[in-house]
């Protein structure tokens, strides 16, 4: 068997510790109000780094600094709600001097979940004498500060499901010098109570750059000290400067590890005093977001309901997988950041964690050691862990993406002092579909992963597939815009993590290109142009240009992978790979999800069955690509799909045997 390359992005939640300023430690103490006087219900965008969002008020222009809770050590998110116990717990979030000094408020967005609520006050239950008064309160460096008495659920609109922000205390100072914010706790669970984040927002007093400074060395910073979660804008320099957010990539879900250059050694000394909580038994687990998922169960199903025989599953059929539609499964879509179904309309980016292809595996593990705050997590596809990548946390919990499919992965967690270690556990991703989380970009997915008529599986990190990737938004004229789709969270990923050195654009040169004629991806990127039709138009297209196609991918290795993309990776796309994976001896039914998997990361919906009519009134109908297919001299019914592809590059294309030859044994495992 082929010997994996493992590639993958590891994100993990933080563990951080907290620090401030000298005020009294009072419940319900009242504090001067600052100098503006705006109930601060909208905010825009303005600069990210480390576990900060840099925002403005829409209203007043008060600068704020928003603290997403999943980035806090000490965050569970189980069922949706915090569940931290113990009456002093804390959410802390370790930023090193990143605050402007001066005086703030504090608002919090939440949402109270009725049905779990026991309390509907800050303070806990208002006729229990022993409840700690005011359980949830703000600590700048240690220094808590608490909500004023009048902030009760009931007044400020939380008995609804629905996540609200209110100005939660009137006052905290902060220093150039501090080093920690946290949301001091209860047992959060208990209140049904929701976090989403805590924001500080500047007294008009208080000077906050536009810019936020580098994180200095030791803090955490997700993004590389690059970019951030949330935002946006007409231009994203690629070079290093941001991150547009809120797009396919899984910014917000979690953070992204320090993936160290560091051997692990556990020595007879270390104490086996850590234990892996999730995915260590050898389970399956899938990498595909819950609806995709369901989609591709329900694909499966359907081809067995067929009752085909072996032979007929490589066969080219009509009505296959029978009414399964992938509409049925498909996540929302927005529009100037407003959830929509509209995908008509002027959509500025795509999804959020509910429209991701992807979802992260996550590891999480458990120790009583009070001093083991650092840890090694190792995760290699070797028993031994001698291939392991390290990533170092600081919380007891890892994400990973960007997964090989079909392949067993092992992990262990020791503390950086060596002191101690966890047993070795194991998990396996199931499938045949892996897709990838790469920053703004969409609908990017690994064509490899899939198992063949021959019992072979096709590699995986030589080809991707996807939409365009530019760092600019331009206008073609037409209602869908060219939006963002290639941040530096993408670049990274593209260049360093998946090894792309060749990008194949199958865009028209000129106005639909923007006239690109580099790739974006780096200097070191080969930027290759075969502008073609789709569906059946590419089935006959010219013979040289198509040739050329097949030629790169035949030469696609993992140190140069080969990224293939049109403008949404829909049907240009579509159909080079349905015709290639229908040669290596890929199942018509896999054949046929593939071309129908666009429609979960991107506006483009695709049906193998009828014609889909796009913003512009384009119809776009996959059947016509089969009907050509079946009409023309290449075709037998009697013929497996892969002998119809092979007859059609040895008649049309005029590759030799050598050639084809050399295209199956590139793409498919030993």
């Amino acid at each position: 068997m082929n010997k994996k390359v493992l590639s993958f992005l590891f994100l993990s939640t933080l563990c951080l510790t907290g620090c401030g300023e000298d005020t009294p430690n009072k419940p319900g103490k009242e504090e001067p109000a600052p100098s503006w006087n705006c109930s601060h219900s909208s905010f825009s965008f303005k600069n990210h780094k480390g576990l900060i969002d840099l925002e403005q008020c829409d209203n007043c222009g008060a600068k704020a600094y928003k603290f997403p809770i999943q980035y806090a050590e000490g965050f569970k998110n189980p069922d949706g709600l915090m569940n931290t116990t113990g009456p002093n717990s804390k959410s802390t979030w370790r930023i090193e001097g990143q605050l402007a000094e001066g005086d703030y408020s504090v608002q919090i967005t939440a949402k109270l979940d009725k049905a779990a609520s026991k309390s509907k006050t800050w303070e806990g239950e208002s006729d229990d004498e022993g409840a700690d008064a005011y359980r949830y309160w703000v600590s700048i460096d240690d220094n808590e500060k608490y909500p004023t008495s009048n902030n009760t659920w009931e007044e400020e609109g939380f008995e609804t499901s629905t996540l609200n922000s209110t100005e939660f205390i009137k006052k905290v100072s902060a220093s150039a010098a501090t080093k920690n914010v946290s949301l001091v706790h209860g047992n959060l669970a208990d209140a049904g109570l929701y976090i989403d984040n805590i924001r500080l927002i500047a007294d008009t007093r208080t000077e906050v750059p536009d810019v936020l400074p580098a994180c200095p060395t030791g803090v955490f910073d997700p993004l590389g000290n690059t970019g951030g979660d949330t935002g946006g804008g007409n231009y994203v320099d690629v070079d290093g400067v941001k991150d547009i957010g809120t797009t396919p990539g899984g910014e917000g879900v979690g953070t992204y590890g320090n993936v160290v250059d560091r051997k692990v050694t556990i020595s007879s000394a270390s104490q086996k005093a850590i234990t892996l909580t999730s995915n260590n038994t050898g389970a399956e687990v899938s990498t595909l977001n819950d609806k995709v998922q369901e989609y591709v169960d329900a694909m499966y199903a359907a081809e067995a309901n067929e009752n085909l025989s072996e032979t007929k599953k490589y066969q080219m059929r009509d009505n296959a997988c029978g009414n399964v539609n992938p509409e049925n499964y498909q996540g929302q879509y927005y529009e100037n950041g407003v959830a929509t179904q509209n995908r008509g309309g002027k959509i500025d980016h795509f999804g959020e964690s509910d429209q991701d292809n992807f979802k992260n595996v996550v590891l999480t593990f458990a120790t009583d050691k009070a001093d083991a705050t650092t840890f090694n997590v190792e995760v290699g596809t070797k028993a031994d862990l001698s291939d392991a990548k390290v990533i170092e946390v600081y919380n007891k919990k890892v994400e990973l993406s960007n997964l090989f499919v079909g392949t067993t992965y092992y992990w262990r967690v020791s503390d950086v002092n060596g002191k101690y270690h966890s047993d070795i556990g194991s998990f396996k991703t199931k499938g045949s579909f892996r897709t990838i989380n790469a920053g703004a970009a969409y609908n990017v997915r690994d064509i490899g992963g899939k198992m063949t008529s021959s019992g072979k599986r096709m590699k995986q990190g030589l080809i991707y597939r996807g939409g365009e990737l530019t760092p600019v938004q331009y206008d073609t004229g037409i209602t869908q815009k060219h939006i963002i789709t290639l941040d530096q969270t993408g670049k990274k990923i593209f260049h360093d993590e998946l090894k792309v050195r060749v990008e194949l654009d199958f865009r028209n040169a000129g106005g639909e290109s923007n006239n690109q004629n580099k790739s974006y991806i780096g200097d070191d990127v080969t930027f290759q142009r075969e502008s073609c039709s789709s569906l059946a138009n590419f089935y006959n297209g010219d013979a040289s240009m198509l040739k050329r196609i097949f030629t790169t991918f035949a030469n696609a290795t993992p140190e140069a992978a080969v990224y293939c993309h049109c403008w949404g990776g829909a049907d240009r796309t579509g159909t080079a790979f349905f015709l290639l994976e229908g040669l290596l001896g890929v199942s018509y039914t896999e054949c046929l999800m593939d071309y129908e998997f666009t429609s979960f990361d991107s506006i483009h919906t695709r049906k193998r069955n009828g014609t889909v009519t796009d913003y512009n009134g384009y119809n776009y109908n996959f059947s016509g690509l089969p009907n050509a297919i079946k009409s023309s001299s290449y075709y037998g019914a009697t013929k497996s799909f892969s002998e119809i592809v092979e007859a059609w590059m040895k008649g049309k294309l005029k590759m030799t045997d050598a050639e084809i030859t050399k295209l199956k044994t590139n793409l498919l495992e030993d």
